[in-house]
């Protein structure tokens, strides 16, 4: 970390399993000095012989616990199987590649970690489950440390274990 901004760069390969969720550990023990994601950026690679991504999207996800980064069967009033979850407190940033709409990127702008963030990417098969990417996926995240009141720190953890 260097005047409290933090970055994570890495990747997501073809044979990465989609159901285990990379862990980040941002805990600095002083739970009034948290993060919060300032930028996320991705970008899909080619495979040696692959010339594009053919018809999938590339779904990646940024969240608070591992359960948040993992894709969760079923469909509810506010989602559909193996997709997005808005609706879950612990995803805090979400991207997609898609070779027909682009590269889409959204990120909670009230959200703050206070502990580790869990990042995945996977792609829905045509049978509609999570299977391994169509193409590699590269992935900056940009954070900054955020200050809070030792009351707003201890609410911040609070949070976080109950989403």
């Amino acid at each position: 970390m260097k005047n409290g901004r933090y970055t994570i760069r890495s990747g997501f390969s073809t044979a990465s399993d989609p159901i285990a969720p990379r862990r980040y550990s941002l805990d600095n023990g002083d739970y009034k000095k948290n993060m919060r994601i300032t930028d996320l950026r991705i970008l899909p690679g080619v495979d040696p012989g692959q010339t594009d991504m053919g018809n999938s999207s590339i779904l990646l996800v940024v969240a608070l616990t591992e359960a948040g980064a993992t894709p969760l069967d079923g469909t509810t009033d506010f989602h559909q199987g193996y997709q997005f979850r808005f609706d879950d407190g612990s995803q805090i940033a979400w991207a997609s590649a898609e070779t027909t709409v682009g590269l889409h990127v959204v990120i909670d702008p009230d959200h703050i970690i206070p502990g580790d963030i869990y990042v995945n990417a996977w792609c829905i098969s045509t049978g509609g489950s999570p299977t391994t990417l169509v193409a590699p996926i590269n992935y900056l995240i940009e954070m900054q440390q955020y200050d809070e009141t030792g009351a707003e720190g201890l609410l911040s953890r609070i949070k976080e274990t109950m989403v």
